[in-house]
């Protein structure tokens, strides 16, 4: 078989792919893509989405992001590389303003773009290109029309030869919109697998990036937002429950009606979202303490079991009795499987008022001990 004049040894051999319809090999990219998607974790998924699209095109170096397109650029809100280093996207975010392909891609419409050294580029944006030995740069966009997103892979080579070719070009262009459905996927199942796993009553769930932006979310998440907070307009988190779960990084955030958790995955936020209930009011400790004590265990038992005095597991379950307002082992074993019960009483004894107090009520439980 004659070699492929596009294709050299320093971006890979494309094998025997060289010469069949591009409408081949899409097929077998996809069937691979959706099993990756549905199987892997976030994070596992990009990683192996690289080496997946590695069997198709030849690149030296990758990008995989979301963000949303504003008037001084995109905001990205989560990034996925590929032997580029820590700081290839930091590095960019300095330079983003003369990077061609933002205007290519969005102005002008072309998809994928390419761009290289031998163009006319602006004195930062090459020196970034050389800092990261980039000769050759493709870069491929989906839109999400309802939540705005912008999805995009960008492909590297370090050499200015082979060029991308039209084959390379026509695989993008089809495969683009697959790797933003496959990443929404992805997401899903991974949202499913937790609520499978997870104990006590159904949670809602949502997917955040580090600044609140939703990038998933299910619908229950979603009543469960406008029982809190009526005025929600979705898209992102409210101000004060994004500042508590991703600035702070409390344990939980604690209100009339709603009960959030955050948990980081990857560069990702996973918001666990339920009604509240009154074990919300107690400490991770505390809660540790009441958990075990609920279980038949003695004082000393406990003490051992979490490595503190007995005099330390007394300490933590008196404050445990007062905010339930419990005086008994048997009231604890009750609320521990009585996870549901909502309306939870506040920090003071007494119970959540209405409605129009809940802004104002509501308990952020810190995620270090009292």
């Amino acid at each position: 078989m004659a070699s492929n004049p596009d294709w050299n040894e320093g971006v890979g051999d494309p094998g025997p792919q060289a010469t069949q319809p591009v409408a081949t090999l899409v097929s077998r990219c996809l069937l691979d893509l959706y099993q990756l998607a549905i199987g892997s974790r976030i994070g596992e998924f990009e990683d192996q989405l690289f080496t997946l699209l590695r069997e198709y095109v030849a690149f030296d170096g990758a990008w995989f992001g979301r963000s949303t397109m504003m008037a001084s650029g995109p905001i990205m809100h989560n990034n996925y590389t590929c032997d580029l280093g820590d700081d290839f996207v930091s590095d960019w975010e300095r330079v983003k303003a003369d990077d061609p392909l933002v205007s290519l891609v969005t102005d002008e419409r072309r998809n994928p773009a390419i761009v290289s050294m031998a163009d006319d580029l602006s004195g930062p944006f090459r020196s970034f290109c050389g800092k990261y030995d980039l000769a050759q740069l493709m870069c491929s966009v989906a839109v999400d029309p309802v939540l705005k997103l912008w999805t995009h892979l960008s492909l590297y080579r370090n050499g200015l030869v082979p060029r991308y070719s039209e084959r390379d070009i026509e695989m993008m262009r089809h495969l683009m919109p697959h790797f933003a459905a496959a990443l929404n996927l992805n997401r899903v199942h991974h949202v499913e697998r937790m609520q499978m796993a997870a104990q006590g009553p159904r949670t809602a769930v949502a997917i955040c990036d580090g600044r609140g932006v939703i990038q998933y979310a299910d619908s229950a998440f979603a009543d469960l937002m406008l029982m809190e907070w009526p005025q929600w307009g979705g898209g992102t988190l409210p101000a004060n429950l994004n500042h508590a779960l991703l600035v702070e990084g409390v344990a939980a955030f604690v209100g009339t009606y709603t009960t959030l958790r955050a948990e980081r995955i990857a560069d990702l936020f996973v918001i666990q979202a339920r009604p509240p209930c009154a074990l919300d009011l107690l400490t991770p400790k505390e809660l540790s303490v009441v958990r075990l004590f609920g279980e038949g265990l003695t004082y000393k038992a406990v003490a051992r079991r979490l490595g503190n005095s007995p005099s330390t597991v007394r300490h933590h379950l008196r404050r445990a009795y007062a905010k339930l307002r419990i005086q008994n082992k048997g009231e604890i074993a009750w609320l521990l499987n009585a996870p549901e019960v909502t309306n939870p009483l506040r920090a003071d004894g007494s119970e959540s008022a209405d409605r129009s107090e809940t802004l104002s009520t509501v308990q952020i439980i810190s995620s270090q001990s009292q």
